[in-house]
This record gives structure tokens, sequence and C-alpha cells, in this order.
């Protein structure tokens, strides 16, 4: 019985982690593209 509760509560933290490191990932996305695109590593001014 330890082990199952002790396998839901890591359920319980490392899920909602895991979906914000993979939704920040996603938004870091364009800011890495828009760096590699512009020459000399600067990104372009708005």
């Amino acid at each position: 019985m330890k082990t199952i509760k002790l396998l839901l509560v890591w359920l319980w933290v490392v899920i909602p982690l895991g979906w914000g490191v993979l939704k920040s990932a996603q938004k870091s996305v364009p800011l890495f593209r828009a760096t590699a695109a512009a020459p000399g590593g600067v990104p372009p001014a708005k």
C-alpha cells in the first residue's frame, strides 16, 4: 500500500511539472529560431 501511495504522490508532482517544462520549451523555440536566423547571432530589431 505504501508503494502505491508513493507512486501516486510522485505522479501528482511529476505530471504538472513535466507539462510546465514542455510548455516552456515550446514557447522558447521561436526565441532560438530568431537568434539562429540573424547574422552574428543578434536578434533582429523590432
